[in-house]
This record gives structure tokens, C-alpha cells and sequence, in this order.
């Protein structure tokens, strides 16, 4: 135990805005892949409500709709989305990473973009959605 000290100590490991935006972005991906369970496990208490509200609402979905839920579930397999982590933003009191999930879809590329907020051991995400045709 005494050792795991000493190199902790002597590691202070990647500065807390690389950390930030490593949590962020294997939370985006996870959340992403539809992956809850694991982007659960990324994310704090905020984020982790709204992954279930999400998850919830994706089943009422699928029993609502299952052939056009069927359809984009197949999409989402044979075409993965594509995270892109931008750097992270010092506000000050919080860090700022936004994260551009891309996804392929009939219409063209759709751009889901998220903004999370790091502060005081909160995590608060922003998603905003753009349709963008190639």
C-alpha cells in the first residue's frame, strides 16, 4: 500500500483537462455506441439520469416502432458514428469540451454536437442537432 503511495505521488499523472476530455470523450462514445451501461460507469450523477431518461425512452421507441428501430439499429452497425474531441475550453470555473458525433443517414451526415460541462465534481451535458447534406 505504502509502495502505491510513493508512485502515485511521484505520478501525477496528465493534467486535469486531458483527463477531462479523456472522461468526456470515453462518455460520447460509450453514449454514442448505445453502450449505457458502459457510459454510465464515464459518467457522475446528472449525466447518469439522463442516460437512463434516454435508454427508457429509446425502449418506448422500439415498442412503439420496432421495424423503423430494426432499420437504424442495422444503419448504426454496418455505418459507426465518428467522435471528434475538441480540445478542451478553460472557463475558468469550469472546463468546456465539446464533442461532434457524426452518424451517416439517408438524408446525408447528421452532426449531433455535445458541450459538456466539468465543474465541481458535475458533469452537465448540452446536445444540439444539425442536419448537414454532403
Amino acid at each position: 500500500m505504502a509502495l502505491l503511495l510513493a508512485a502515485t505521488a511521484c505520478d501525477p499523472g496528465p493534467p486535469p483537462s486531458e483527463k477531462a476530455a479523456g472522461a468526456a470523450r470515453a462518455f460520447i462514445e460509450a453514449f454514442a455506441a448505445g453502450d449505457y451501461a458502459k457510459a454510465a460507469r464515464h459518467a457522475e450523477g446528472d449525466v447518469l439520469r439522463g442516460v437512463e431518461v434516454q435508454r427508457r425512452a429509446r425502449e418506448e421507441e422500439r415498442a412503439a416502432h420496432p421495424a423503423e428501430v430494426a432499420l437504424f439499429e442495422k444503419a448504426m452497425r454496418e455505418h459507426p458514428p465518428r467522435v471528434e474531441v475538441l480540445p478542451p475550453r478553460d472557463a475558468g470555473d469550469h472546463l468546456e469540451v465539446r464533442v461532434v458525433v457524426t452518424t451517416d443517414s439517408p438524408r446525408g451526415p447528421e452532426r449531433t454536437r455535445y458541450a459538456l460541462r466539468l465543474a465541481k465534481g458535475r458533469t452537465e451535458v448540452w446536445r444540439v442537432r444539425a442536419w448537414e447534406r454532403r
